[in-house]
């Protein structure tokens, strides 16, 4: 669920993280997780030059609907474990509606020891994360819908170290922590349907370990800033669209990772969809322009001096 060409959405907004390894993977609780879309083909020209691999778009469950009736809340509490790690996840979820107004909060925290196999023991390989999210949504006869979305997700994972002595204590542990707001948005115009995704997003990763003097210092600090909006109109099989992503990325700590960067980029692009009448045969055609320009300061550590780069694709 990872990779340079791989795009992963989260309710339709992507995730923008650093999920470069094995060790890191999308800031995704798979709790709240109602259905996982596989997109390929020409319908990734909607998504960007980072989805020639394909898009997956995790969509969490919708959210309650009175329906013309009667106003309810209702809770609900899931407990599940595992006993190779004594792993334990309680979580509650409160939800209900009202008129046009619908509205959920999740929340769940997972606490594992560390992992065995037949050999033994594996050191290091502990969690223990807290993740949630609170979403509240309109929705009209008109057709017209508004939601938002606030999520939280953070955890700390202790990491297996290859060359590490047997019952070393103290091992190097990963921090990671997402905080995102969603707003979303649709109405119809005409014919058409106008819809709008916003989203801000706070992403990140912190790695510690004992120094050579047996004192634990930060590795690395990487915090990630992003704001996005998707604006796209809608008729039958066709979509025209426009999309703009900003960009700040931090880097502080002993091991250099990525220089300090700022990131613009926009882009529009247009996808057709056109089923024959017996519907056996459908053609799909998509169109993209990007333009992206990437401000990266300098750090001698990595070898680079400060540039700016701009360019864009079709």
């Amino acid at each position: 669920m990872s990779g340079p060409r791989v795009l992963v959405l989260e309710n339709g907004s992507r995730l923008e993280d650093y999920s470069w390894s094995d060790e890191d993977g999308p800031s995704v609780e798979t709790a709240f997780v109602r259905r996982v879309e596989l997109i390929r083909g020409p319908a990734s020209v909607l998504y960007g030059s980072d989805a020639l691999g394909g898009v997956i778009n995790v969509i969490p469950d919708e959210l309650p609907d009175a329906a013309g009736g009667p106003g309810f809340v209702r809770t609900g509490f899931t407990l599940s474990g595992a006993t190779n790690n004594i792993e334990i996840s309680p979580g509650v979820r409160v939800e209900g509606a009202r008129g046009n107004l619908g509205w959920r909060v999740n929340a769940i925290g997972r606490h594992g020891s560390n992992l065995h196999t037949p050999a033994g023991e594996l050191d290091n390989t502990g969690f223990g994360a807290f993740n949630g999210e609170a979403a509240a949504g309109w929705r009209w006869p008109s057709g017209s819908a508004l939601a938002v979305r606030v999520v939280h997700y953070g955890g700390e994972f202790k990491l297996l170290e290859a060359n590490a002595p047997p019952g070393e204590t103290g091992g190097p542990e990963r921090k990671a922590g997402d905080e995102r707001l969603q707003i979303t948005g649709q109405r119809p115009w005409g014919t058409w349907r106008v819809e709008g995704k916003g989203q801000l997003q706070l992403h990140s990763l912190i790695e510690v370990a004992d120094d050579t003097t047996a004192t634990e210092s930060e590795q690395f600090n990487l915090l990630l800033q992003t704001a996005s909006l998707d604006l796209l109109l809608h008729h039958g099989g066709t979509t025209f669209g426009l999309a703009m992503v900003g960009q700040r990325n931090d880097a502080s700590g002993r091991e250099p990772i990525v220089p300090n960067a700022n990131v613009f980029s926009s882009a529009a692009f247009a996808f057709e969809q056109w089923s024959a009448g017996s519907g056996r045969w459908t053609l799909l055609a998509g169109l993209r322009g990007d333009f992206r320009r990437l401000i990266a300061e300098r750090n001698d550590s990595l070898g680079v001096s400060r540039r700016s780069q701009g360019g864009d694709s079709r």
